[in-house]
């Protein structure tokens, strides 16, 4: 059962960060994993299930959930633990496979989400990730607070303003690039057409294959039955 953090007592969530600073000294540890470390090179196309993770503060959910859902009519898949987070699974373990398996990460930096514990060891394996995974874009999205409160660990990238009338297609430009390369969410959902599709279309060569064999069978009737008259 996935516990809410702010539901926690203190301590349990200093337990809890204690667990996910060991994951995180797992993965410094244990190159080799599949979970934790990642190889020089980027993931192939199809072990990637989001086009980015999304690092964010519970309490900025009101304010950056618009912004989510015009990236998702953009075709943009994300992972937001809000929604995506599967009842039953464990927490530190999920947020890792999510992380890796994404293309991008976007960090929406606030003051509570500098100010949250877990936020800040959720972003120290973000950065460990990118460091290692070339092609691993980390996107930095500065909410009510000024450029200079950003953290040294994410100073080194070129970050965005939440208020930037540009946003959406900073996003965009970011995620898909300036060819327009088609998203995962594009692939994804081009691929379920596909397969609709051709579900249609056996359905289709099913009902010929059968008005054929009841063709054919008139056929076979009205031969049978001319048969004695040309003789």
């Amino acid at each position: 059962m996935v516990t809410n953090i702010s539901d926690m007592s203190p301590n349990e969530f200093e337990s809890l960060c204690r667990t996910l600073t060991t994951a995180k000294s797992m993965c410094q540890n244990t190159p080799s994993s599949s979970i934790c470390a990642l190889d020089d090179t980027s993931l192939p196309l199809d072990q990637y299930r989001h086009d980015a993770f999304i690092a964010y503060s519970g309490e900025d959910e009101a304010t950056i959930e618009p912004v989510l859902h015009q990236l998702k009519e953009c075709g943009i898949q994300c992972f937001y633990a809000k929604e995506d987070l599967a009842l039953g699974t464990y927490v530190i373990t999920s947020i890792i496979e999510a992380v890796s398996s994404s293309r991008h990460t976007i960090v929406f930096l606030s003051k509570s989400f500098i100010q949250s514990d877990w936020c800040q060891l959720e972003l120290q394996y973000i950065i460990q990730n990118a460091r290692k995974s070339k092609g691993h874009v980390v996107i930095p999205v500065v909410m009510n607070m000024a450029p200079e409160e950003i953290p040294g660990e994410l100073s080194i990238w070129k970050y965005i303003l939440f208020d930037d009338e540009e946003l959406i297609p900073m996003f965009l430009e970011a995620i898909k690039g300036p060819r327009d390369t088609p998203t995962y969410g594009q692939l994804r959902h081009e691929n379920e057409v596909l397969r609709d599709e051709n579900a249609d279309l056996r359905e289709k060569n099913e009902i010929l294959r059968d008005e054929n064999e009841v063709l054919r069978d008139e056929v076979r009737h009205l031969t049978t039955k001319l048969r004695p008259q040309n003789r």
